[in-house]
């Protein structure tokens, strides 16, 4: 199965893939983070942002004037 393989859900998997992007966006643009929420796949900037945060320890923006 997938998780066999991956060693994580499909779900975890897209999440994971998406907050990279996002990373990437962060620092190689200037669109917003609401913009970049929304292009990577997130219905909500909420929750993006959490999942963000739970993930790399610091807010998208935060990240961006950090890595940017």
């Amino acid at each position: 199965t997938f998780k066999q393989l991956f060693g994580q859900t499909p779900h975890q998997y897209l999440t994971a893939y998406r907050l990279e992007k996002a990373c990437q966006l962060l620092k190689a643009t200037s669109l917003s983070v609401t913009e970049i929420s929304g292009s990577v796949g997130f219905e909500s900037l909420g929750s993006f942002s959490w999942l963000f945060r739970r993930h790399f320890g610091v807010s998208p923006q935060q990240y961006r004037q950090q890595n940017g």
